[in-house]
């Protein structure tokens, strides 16, 4: 079915920017659907929580720069700087990801309880944004440990640390001033 690595890390690629645009979609209407309030005394007294409102909206925008951040790397700028970095950047991205599924599937839990006492919330986008979350740190997960084992195979540029036209250069610089080596 797959014939390269590089058909396999393109294949991910595109299934988490797939993902992603859901994620992003969902994790903005999530975003404005954190009221809390029991009756309708109470909704003009509404509170917001800001910190989950903030953290989703953030991390719509890191998952953003992520894509095009990565995107520019496995096209144009293959060396092993560019490539290292970008394993750092998706570990991190997993392990985000991880974190936003469990804060929005307490803020599930949250509005169950809440339509309980109170009432109905709606749950739909936060579970997406949970669903959505667990299949981007599984796909991050993923196209990061393939990432890792193929990154050698990946580098466009020759390695300059083992490029011996260096020492070759330095030792004429020397000889042609005078001085001895």
């Amino acid at each position: 079915m797959i014939d390269n690595k590089q058909q396999l890390l393109t294949l991910l690629w595109l299934g988490i920017q797939i993902n992603l645009m859901a994620f992003v979609i969902c994790g903005w209407v999530a975003a404005g659907n954190v009221r809390n309030f029991c009756n309708e005394e109470d909704k003009m007294s509404a509170t917001i929580n800001h910190q989950l409102r903030f953290y989703l909206v953030w991390q719509t925008l890191l998952a953003i720069f992520t894509s095009i951040l990565g995107t520019l790397i496995m096209k144009r700028y293959r060396n092993r700087f560019s490539i290292g970095f970008f394993i750092g950047i998706i570990f991190l991205m997993c392990n985000n990801m991880l974190c936003t599924a469990v804060l929005s599937g307490g803020e599930v839990t949250r509005k169950k309880y809440l339509t309980l006492t109170c009432i109905e919330y709606s749950v739909a986008p936060d579970r997406a944004v949970t669903t959505f979350s667990v299949f981007l740190f599984l796909l991050y997960g993923i196209f990061g440990v393939i990432l890792l084992k193929v990154r050698d195979e990946l580098d466009s540029e020759p390695n300059t640390f083992t490029d011996t036209s260096f020492e070759a250069t330095s030792t004429e610089a020397f000889t042609a001033s005078g001085t001895e080596i």
